[in-house]
């Protein structure tokens, strides 16, 4: 059997306490964390050791991992925003799984979030000057969003970006035209812009995917009939345009530095020209996404060669292996397009954590208890346990110089074989992940930047369903105009 990157510590001598409703936050003389988190059953399983392992360590805290908890970080997000209306409720969590943008609704809806800085500064518990040094930039960014209220509301956690998985089939073509002739390559993947993509690459391929037998792009399905596809398929529709807009130079969404006043950036005519490019491209089949198909699930379409590449998060990874389970062959990893390569961006993302403070009984013990716990879930070591399990980068630097750091973006296991299936995706991922995180951006935080990343979804999506002849000036500003407009009815 092959070696597990960390040993979880036997637990039949130690018990979580579940907590129930009791609103004191007591049990049996410590105080009672409840911890409330997105993430998937296994990961889930890894925050659940943790915690047992933190209640091991210390006698005046019991961390209880909610282990029925589901939905995505908007689930998530809704229910404890519907328990925090009832006051005398505890049915919300004391550490909280959440976006940077949530965090915003839960410091003015509610004054829900707690503020951190005595915490993090403080001298027995806090972080010191050496802790903020071995945190990622990533990390750093999430520590400096400047919000409405001043202060610090946001923890990091789990930071990701997005890959562009891929057939490796694409490594075995040598198309005329590409890449000078000669074999496509990893170095070449890694460094397409989208001009060589659209303009190049795309309908060379297509042009030579014609003359085989066995087509390498499914153009047709089983029975001989036309069917979409798209040489890419980019799974999140905010990214991709948030994402175009900063690799492009323009901004999407701003927040001044010093009145703090957020602005909604991107309705100009030189993104609203951008997006007809893309148009374009998805028409001419070289792309496609996920709300382009009406959520169909394009992550199907790498097995079923509808798609060679596929652009999702690095922190979705069991998603993406699962979805490509019996297509005989291992997923590869690379760079995505870029507008130029002397200014390459990728998008930071991932769940941070927020402590929302109690009324009642314990309220500052249970805030003290729910930092102390996430201070230990970020040692290095954890740090690369979480990484190991849940495909998401480390926080912290330290972690990619150590051995079980160096197991894990190995393409063999201790015993010298090759890894398939998830551990070998888990590896490249990882390698991909620590290779290009000085590429990495973090857009705005404001009041509304949850309803404009939403806003946003919705208009790459209408843009992409367009045909060439609907994508006129007059409509893109009508679409444009509206998606703003709904952004700041909620700002």
């Amino acid at each position: 059997m092959k070696k597990k990157l960390f040993v979880v510590l036997a637990a039949t001598t130690l018990a979580l306490v579940a907590c129930g409703n009791n609103q004191s936050g007591e049990d049996g003389g410590r105080v009672t964390v409840n911890v409330h988190c997105q993430y998937g059953k296994s990961s889930r399983g890894l925050l659940n050791t943790f915690a047992t392992e933190f209640n091991a360590l210390q006698d005046k805290y019991t961390v209880v991992v909610d282990m029925e908890m589901s939905g995505d970080y908007g689930t998530i997000f809704a229910n404890e925003k519907m328990a925090l209306q009832d006051k005398n409720s505890d049915g919300w969590g004391d550490l909280v799984s959440c976006y940077p943008d949530h965090v915003v609704d839960y410091m003015l809806e509610f004054r829900a979030a707690a503020k951190l800085d005595s915490l993090i500064s403080d001298p027995e518990i806090g972080f010191t000057q050496d802790d903020f040094d071995d945190f990622s930039t990533a990390a750093k960014d999430q520590f400096d969003i400047v919000f409405p209220r001043t202060g610090q509301f946001v923890l990091p956690f789990s930071t990701s970006t997005e890959c562009m998985f891929f057939n490796p089939v694409v490594l075995t073509l040598t198309i005329p035209g590409v890449n000078n002739g000669e074999r496509i390559t990893k170095e070449y993947i890694n460094s397409l812009t989208w001009e060589e993509f659209f303009t190049n690459f795309c309908p060379k391929l297509l042009q030579y995917n014609e003359t085989l037998e066995n087509k390498i792009i499914a153009t047709k399905d089983g029975s001989g009939k036309d069917q979409d596809y798209g040489i890419l398929g980019y799974r999140d529709d905010n990214n991709f345009f948030i994402t175009l807009c900063e690799q492009y130079g323009h901004s999407y969404t701003s927040v001044d530095p010093t009145s703090h006043v957020p602005s909604i950036d991107f309705n100009t005519k030189e993104v609203r020209d951008l997006m007809k490019v893309f148009n374009e491209a998805k028409n001419n089949h070289y792309i496609t996404s996920d709300g382009a198909v009406g959520g169909a699930g394009i992550s199907s379409w790498l097995k079923d060669k509808r798609s060679l590449f596929y652009v999702a998060s690095t922190g979705g990874i069991q998603y993406t292996q699962t979805a490509i389970e019996g297509a005989g062959w291992e997923i590869e990893c690379g760079r995505l397009p870029q507008a130029s390569n002397d200014h390459q961006k990728m998008i930071s993302q991932g769940g941070s954590w927020c402590i929302l403070e109690h009324e009642g009984a314990n309220k500052d013990k249970r805030v003290r208890g729910a930092f102390e716990f996430y201070k230990y879930m970020t040692e290095t070591k954890q740090c690369t346990r979480w990484a190991a399990a849940s495909g998401y980068y480390p926080i912290r630097k330290s972690t990619t110089k150590s051995n079980a750091w160096s197991k894990l973006i190995s393409e063999v296991d201790d015993e010298g074989e090759p890894k398939t299936g998830i551990d070998l995706l888990t590896a490249r991922n990882a390698n991909y992940c620590e290779q290009y995180d000085n590429i990495l951006y973090t857009s705005a935080v404001f009041k509304g930047s949850a309803t404009a990343r939403s806003e946003v979804d919705g208009l790459m999506s209408s843009i992409l369903k367009a045909t060439i002849a609907t994508c006129t000036d007059s409509w893109l500003q009508t679409q444009f105009d509206t998606a703003v407009n709904n952004i700041r009815k909620n700002m």
